[in-house]
């Protein structure tokens, strides 16, 4: 879709260069203004076009085409199916991932991820929009994903992730006894900090090493928020300064309390199929929600926040287990 940014010359930005005005009053990067300057009209002050040198007057219309129209993300098969909605306007979309589904197609998966069903969306409502993910989530984890519809604001995004403006916050259940030397969940919160590599010979399976064994720094923050009454498992509240492969479930792992359901990091309660389940007692996926997300709007600066309910998978097994989600809102609030 286009994407046009377009304003009147203030008397405070009257003598700049366009270059200074788009840079230090819309936040775009060099990369973006090139592109603009070579497209036709795209950068128009008074509706002609000039160049990013031109000095501005007061009451001058500035205008920049960011984005020209296109057509949907032609590669992915576009698929009908139910998405949950969260918010969506012209620049941002935000949805609920079901868990066992994977954000983007890959092998085995060429018709069945969430891109298929958002061009699906988007065809439906004869949108030509590309499918731009401002950050992913493992195949087995649920929760919240935001999508940009344009360019920049995948651009503007991308920078929030980066520099720690964009924050997203998980429900995680662990199992196991905690290491002492490496974390107490007696403590109710910690920080780990650990490079996280490849695991030798198994696909997709990371763990933590050092930076001389291909690990990247991961850092990890977490927070006991209740204990199950027959000390089986704990329900924590996790945040991540970066984003890693498995990084939650590698680093909890490390720290002896795998995620429940989780069977590649060793987590207990897990079961390959449904059948059989009996009322909550197993998983069939690593228990991990991103249930929160806050940012910064890409194009108004306006901070936004999204939140999403406990996923029934997990609010069964943590009910059996003596874990109440109506007490864990009540928490939430409290602390927010």
């Amino acid at each position: 879709m286009e994407k046009r940014y377009s304003c009147c010359i203030s008397a405070e930005e009257a003598g700049y260069t366009v270059k200074q005005v788009l840079i230090h009053k819309w936040k775009l990067g060099t990369a973006q203004i090139k592109k603009a300057k070579f497209r036709e009209n795209g950068i128009l002050v008074n509706g002609k076009r000039v160049t990013v040198r031109y000095v501005l007057r007061e009451a001058d219309r500035l205008e920049i085409l960011l984005e020209e129209k296109s057509r949907a993300s032609s590669h992915l098969i576009p698929v009908e199916g139910r998405i949950e909605i969260v918010y969506e306007d012209e620049d941002l979309l935000v949805v609920e991932k079901p868990a066992g589904i994977v954000c983007h197609p890959s092998a085995g998966h060429y018709c069945d991820s969430m891109a298929n069903l958002l061009v699906g969306y988007f065809a439906a409502k004869g949108e030509g929009y590309v499918v731009r993910l401002a950050g992913r989530l493992d195949k087995g984890t649920s929760g919240l994903l935001i999508y940009a519809k344009n360019a920049p604001a995948l651009t503007q995004l991308e920078r929030e992730r980066a520099d720690g403006r964009m924050r997203k916050t998980y429900y995680a259940i662990l199992t196991g006894i905690p290491i002492e030397e490496k974390g107490n969940a007696e403590t109710m919160e910690g920080v780990v900090e650990e490079f996280i590599g490849p695991e030798p010979d198994i696909p997709m399976k990371q763990r933590v090493c050092t930076a001389q064994e291909g690990g990247v720094y991961a850092h990890t923050h977490y927070r006991i928020l209740q204990k199950a009454a027959d000390a089986s498992c704990l329900l924590a509240e996790v945040n991540i300064a970066t984003g890693r492969t498995h990084q939650i479930r590698t680093h909890m792992a490390w720290l002896g309390l795998p995620l429940a359901g989780d069977r590649m990091y060793g987590g207990g309660f897990y079961r390959e199929t449904e059948s059989g389940n009996s009322e909550g007692e197993f998983l069939t996926r690593p228990a991990l929600h991103a249930y929160r997300i806050s940012l910064e709007h890409p194009t108004t600066g306006e901070r936004m926040e999204f939140h999403s309910k406990m996923p029934a998978d997990m609010e069964s097994f943590l009910l059996r287990h003596g874990i109440r989600t109506d007490a864990l809102k009540s928490a939430n609030s409290d602390r927010e």
